[in-house]
Parts: C-alpha cells; sequence; structure tokens
C-alpha cells in the first residue's frame, strides 16, 4: 500500500519575490530554490522551500494564501473523486519533475501533487 495523501506544502503569494524569500530566511533558513513556472495565463516566478513553502511572485502586488499542495500517489485516481464531490478540475504544470492539477472549490484552491512515479 503506498503512501497516505499529505500536505505537502503551502503556496502563499507575495508582491515582492527578492524582498518576501529575505524576510522568510530570516525565519526558516537559507534553501529557496527559484524557478520560473510556465502556466496558461503567462509565467509565473517561484521559490521554494524544502521547509514546505512557496513564494508565488503576484501579478497583482497582492499578499495572501495562494494555494496548498496535496502530496497523492495517484492524480488520476484522485481527481474523479473530487469532480463527484463538485471541484473544478485542471491539468497544471510539472514543478520539479512532479505533475500538478489544479482543483478548486467555493474560492478554495488545491494543487495535487504526484509524488508516485508511474
Amino acid at each position: 500500500m503506498g503512501a497516505a495523501p499529505h500536505l505537502l506544502r503551502m503556496a502563499i503569494e507575495v508582491p515582492d519575490l527578492d524582498i518576501w524569500i529575505s524576510k522568510w530566511e530570516r525565519i526558516i533558513g537559507p534553501g529557496f530554490e527559484t524557478m520560473t513556472v510556465q502556466q496558461p495565463t503567462g509565467d509565473v516566478l517561484i521559490a521554494i522551500h524544502p521547509a514546505g513553502i512557496e513564494l508565488v511572485q503576484s501579478r497583482e502586488e497582492k499578499l495572501g494564501l495562494r494555494s496548498f499542495h496535496l502530496a497523492v500517489e495517484d492524480i488520476d485516481v484522485v481527481v474523479p473523486l473530487l469532480d463527484e464531490l463538485g471541484w473544478d478540475s485542471t491539468p497544471g504544470p510539472v514543478v520539479q519533475g512532479r505533475q500538478h492539477q489544479i482543483v478548486s472549490a467555493e474560492g478554495l484552491r488545491m494543487l495535487l501533487v504526484e509524488v508516485a512515479a508511474k
């Protein structure tokens, strides 16, 4: 039996990525990996820390929770269950070699991250 779904990381939208990396590093130490992720709406600059924090450069100069990322063994098994519950689902990007699926319902945004190799 595989691993149970679990919280992988929390994504925070920030108005200035460099400033907020500096602030977070004072709390959790250095270790952010910065990268550009291709999205249908355009490229997004993000920084991921091994402690489970992801900072996302805001296009609208806002600060707040963007989403949380749930690690799952097989996205293809979980998505139909969420569809039955009325969640909207859109294929997401591949980040750090892992497929993502964007799901949302009633203002809550979650990214499923596939952690098992197929």
